[in-house]
């Protein structure tokens, strides 16, 4: 296998050489092209990196090939010794400088493409650094190998080693990642209190067209197996759900006569609670039968672990369906007069990684679930036919054959399921691939007639062949990161819907996993985190309260001024001084833990970096840790701080809130201040349910909330998880000029805080937040209520508090939340109290049946309307919701909704639906409570 080494770095047994750098690099374009930040099992299987991790990673990424090109250029060292090349004694060193120059080259344009490449690639970020350090630890490794080959190693030897090291590291990889994804397709977190129910969701909207008989789900197996109907009991629902946590197996099914195709999924049989919250569902969508199940992978609604059986019930004919799941396996089958159908699904301890990274919003189908795997597992064939070539093991013609057998044996360790037969496409292309790779090998060594030299080694040829080599695997590498096969999903998409961000259907709202969301909460704390022992049953249960009344939202600001409370710091030297390089665990482990429950209860949390009163007088600034009297790493000298603060308001008397370089560029103080939100940061942007606001009610200089603004999304770009960002003004009009910074900078800002209108009470509180929405009629964004006021301190009474969250919802705002009671005696809000509940429920069975995402606020179609009498939400000619504060009595234009209609009264207080009335449309129809109070009429008809 000799040949003259003397024409370039990749003369000797160049086209080996070539293909072993290709697959090395089709390993790097793998590592860095597949897309990450698309679903929560992300969070499982890539936590945060500390900075020395990524350094080093990014060093190491292309040291194999570095180390490769080396090894090969150190058999140049040697023919030019040999021929007598090196005039002087250090001319060796001079060319071994010259190679690790030119493999320096080389990989710098290889980084720059894939850095190129991460510009369309989701969640990837393209930096200069990332350029310098691999092409640094590149040259690192070309001249550790010409360091060893000039010791006496063989260069081939050298060669190997590196293509198996990078193999094998890619096998342990995917098997650690592949067993941290079985990790979360296990039954968890299930509900007793949601209901058993068959041909419909709870609340309504997705009924069954067809007839559902014999519907049951079991669990655990005989003979402690547990089976509940529609309509157990709580008992009966609690053993099932123990049944279930304790054994991994339930099962669901049902006898269906369909008739035609469902729209939803329907549901057949379901254990939840509305759309958003289930157990486990088995339903029907078009003609498909669907599988749900909640799985710490598949979230509170199991969106995520979706099984679907294609084309499984026919129409008109008794159907017997069912599904189970057992532990990382789900099993769908359908018997009828027509056959019978049957789906298994299972995944194997390589194939998790794959499965993890385009699992979310996706059926999929066995064959799908296999195919990426499979595809990246057949490249890795490849090193096996190269190693071959490069030492010379086998005999040119007998390469491909050894590439063709290889590979699907690789595919089939590596890729496949334990228990499903590999599709034979997949095993057909893993075997074409490896004999591509074998055939590149062949040719790289094969000898033509002129001189012993290969017909390949003309310039031009050669230049067409390596070409050739790298384009094959670069198809390769596009199929391993593109995705499923056509009709098991779409792949990765370009963003990731499970995370909060505004509604693309209609940008004044939110989308949380994948569907439009109005937020509503209350709360009795608002830095909840820093309460697990909250009155009367700990704040998991507050959490659990909040979320059986419907509630989604709470407010989160990062303060420690309560009694109970930790500040982020530990104490050190004597008691009352802290350190501000030392963090108190016991404080991020409350933050997390929050983030944590919150997220399993698919409570969206809207954080605040900075509460201008905890840095005010009245004992907050006294206690503070910033506070230079209470740390030991400045003074009121070095810092600039007084020790004392007198005013409640602190922004014009505290220059902590004004530190930023644009104000007093103050950087004793503002480097604690930006490794607090660094830290906090470290920890919330993993999450997906969080949405950020600078400071409480500030009417200090925007250039303070831009400042934090930017660095927020600086690391969340970094980390490419997007981050949503607002300030709350405390400006109380939309004309204030401090709004101007929120809607002339969407950039910054991605949604708009009013919760100081909320101060604003009857009429006027209605009006402006309809100004704010004017405002941003151009380019809309959602519009949050993070604080409704309401008690004898603040806003005009308890009852104009509630009257607030109506006429938010009303307005088209994007979120309402009652603001805590803060003080008995004198209430800002009233949380979550018997009352704040019973007006979540309320709204929550108003919003079932009244989709607000597609309405919008029309009090122009109110007639003999007295002010603050009633508001109008309307989807014009579908249906319309009016909203009496408290009776009266208007007239609805309904010229535009043709035929009969039908009327219904939410009597608020009681949370109840009133009996359905008869209205014609096309004119105008009088609404007029029946009582006085609160009480929304909704009308539906024009389908």
């Amino acid at each position: 296998m000799g040949s003259d080494c003397r024409k370039g770095l990749l003369d000797c047994s160049a086209y080996a050489t070539a293909g072993t750098v290709a697959w090395l690099y089709l390993v790097v374009l793998w590592m860095t092209w597949t897309p990450t930040g698309t679903s929560d099992p992300e969070i499982l299987l890539r936590p945060p990196s500390p900075r020395w991790v990524v350094v080093l990673g990014n060093l190491l990424l292309f040291a194999p090939i570095g180390f490769v090109l080396g090894a090969v250029g150190s058999q140049r060292l040697a023919a030019d010794r040999a021929g007598g090349r090196f005039g002087r004694r250090d001319a060796g060193s001079v060319e071994v400088r010259r190679i690790v120059l030119q493999v320096a080259a080389l990989v710098a344009i290889l980084t720059v493409v894939v850095e190129l490449g991460q510009l369309r690639v989701q969640g990837r970020t393209v930096s200069p650094y990332d350029v310098v350090m691999n092409t640094a630890g590149a040259a690192a490794a070309a001249w550790a190998a010409l360091f060893l080959a000039r010791r006496g190693l063989d260069r081939r030897i050298l060669v190997l080693g590196a293509a198996t090291s990078v193999f094998l590291g890619v096998v342990i990889f995917l098997a650690a990642t592949g067993f941290a994804a079985s990790r979360g397709l296990v039954m968890d977190d299930w509900n007793r209190d949601h209901e058993v129910l068959a041909g419909d969701e709870w609340g309504g909207g997705r009924e069954y067209l067809g007839a559902v008989d014999s519907p049951r789900i079991c669990a655990g197996t005989p003979p402690d197996e547990w089976c509940v109907e529609p309509g157990a009991d709580v008992d009966a629902r609690h053993e099932v759900r123990q049944a279930a946590a304790r054994t991994q197996v339930v099962r669901a099914s049902a006898i269906v006569t369909s008739e035609g195709e469902q729209s939803g999924p329907a549901r057949i049989v379901t254990f939840s609670r509305g759309q958003d919250t289930r157990n486990i569902t088995l339903g029907q969508s078009g003609r498909d039968l669907v599988l749900r199940v909640r799985t710490p992978l598949g979230g509170p609604n199991g969106a995520k672990t979706e099984f679907v059986l294609p084309e499984a019930v026919p129409e008109g004919v008794a159907t017997e369906v069912s599904a189970a799941f057992e532990s990382r396996r789900a099993v769908i089958s359908v018997r009828s007069s027509e056959g019978e159908l049957r789906g298994d699904f299972q995944w194997g301890f390589f194939s998790g990684w794959w499965l993890m990274s385009r699992f979310a919003n996706q059926s999929v189908l066995p064959g799908g679930l296999l195919l990426a795997g499979l595809l990246g597992a057949a490249a890795f064939a490849l090193p096996l036919g190269l190693a071959a070539a490069h030492l010379g093991w086998v005999s040119p013609a007998l390469r491909p054959l050894l590439g063709l057998a290889a590979a699907p044996v690789l595919v089939l360790l590596m890729g496949a399921p334990l228990n499903v037969p590999t599709p034979p496409r997949e095993l057909f292309a893993a075997g074409g691939f490896g004999l591509l790779g074998g055939i590149v090998a062949m040719i790289g060594t094969w000898r033509g007639r002129g001189g012993g030299r290969s017909w390949l080694r003309s310039t031009g040829a050669k230049g067409v062949g390596s070409a050739a080599v790298v384009l094959l695997l670069l198809i390769g590498c596009d199929s391993t990161v593109s995705g499923l096969e056509p009709g098991a999903g779409s792949g990765v998409t370009a963003s990731d819907p499970d995370r909060i961000q505004p509604y693309p259907g209609n940008p004044f709202y939110w989308q949380y996993q994948g569907d439009p969301v109005l937020l509503l909460g209350g709360s009795d704390e608002d830095n909840l985190f820093n309460h697990p022992q909250l009155p009367p049953n700990g704040l998991e249960a507050h959490l659990d309260l909040l979320q059986s009344v419907g509630g989604n939202y709470v407010r989160n600001t990062m303060s420690s001024r309560d009694e109970g409370n930790v500040f982020p710091f530990q104490g050190v030297v004597r008691e009352g001084l802290y350190d501000l390089t030392l963090w108190n665990p016991e404080y991020w482990k409350r933050f997390e833990r929050f983030l944590e429950m919150t997220l399993a209860r698919d409570i969206i949390v809207q954080i605040e970096l900075w509460d201008r009163f905890d840095f005010a007088g009245g004992g907050r600034w006294a206690a503070s840790p910033y506070n230079p009297r209470n740390n030991v790493n400045y003074t009121p000298e070095t810092s600039g701080l007084p020790t004392v603060v007198n005013s409640p308001a602190p922004e014009r008397e505290n220059p902590f809130l004004r530190t930023t370089p644009e104000l007093d560029d103050n950087q004793e103080v503002l480097q604690y201040q930006r490794a607090f939100v660094e830290k906090m940061l470290s920890i919330s942007l993993h999450y997906p349910h969080v949405l950020y606001t600078i400071s409480n009610e500030t009417d200090e200089s925007p250039l303070w909330s831009g400042y934090w603004a930017d660095l927020i999304l600086e690391r969340a770009e970094e980390l490419a998880r997007p981050a949503y960002v607002t300030e709350m003004w405390a400006a109380r009009t939309p004309e204030d000029p401090l709004y101007e910074n929120t809607y002339n900078h969407p950039e910054r800002y991605a949604y708009v805080e009013i919760s100081q209108n909320n101060h604003q009470v009857g009429q006027a509180h209605w009006v402006y937040a309809m100004e704010h929405r004017s405002r941003l009629a151009s380019a809309p964004r959602p519009i949050n209520n993070v604080k409704i006021y309401g008690g004898p301190r603040h806003g005009g009474g308890v009852e104009e508090g509630t009257r607030k969250f109506w006429r938010n919802v009303f307005a088209g705002m994007a979120s309402a939340r009652f603001h805590r009671p803060h003080d008995p005696a004198t209430m800002a809000g009233i949380g979550l109290n018997s009352l704040a509940q019973t007006h979540i429920r309320s709204m929550r069975m108003l919003t079932d049946r009244m989709p607000v995402f597609s309405a919008e606020p029309r009090t122009d179609l109110l007639s003999r309307r007295g002010s603050d009498e009633a508001y109008v939400l309307a989807e014009i000619g579908l249906r319309y919701a009016a909203y009496f504060p408290d009776g009266g009595s208007v007239d609805l234009d309904l010229s535009d909704a043709a035929g009969g209609m039908t009327l219904r009264w939410l009597d608020i207080l009681a949370v109840q639906w009133g009996p359905t009335i008869s209205v014609e449309g096309g004119g105008s129809v009088t609404l007029a409570p029946p009582e006085e109070g609160p009480w929304v009429a909704l009308l539906e008809g024009g389908e």
